[in-house]
């Protein structure tokens, strides 16, 4: 059985990467650039996009 002090910082810790995970689902990334296609650092097929990169440019 877990003490109330141990579900407090079980629950403090899920609610941090709940946090984390929203703030890195809304940084600009690959799929939605402009410059996709052309990019060398774009990943292929299967890959992880890139976040919050640098030569990200927003589509118009």
């Amino acid at each position: 059985m877990y003490s109330n002090k141990e579900v407090k910082e079980i629950l403090q810790r899920c609610i941090t990467a709940i946090d984390y995970m929203d703030k890195v689902s809304h940084l600009p990334n690959c799929n939605d650039c402009a410059i996709y296609h052309v990019c060398s650092h774009a990943p292929r097929l299967g890959e992880q996009v890139r976040i919050n990169c640098p030569l990200h440019r927003e589509r118009i």
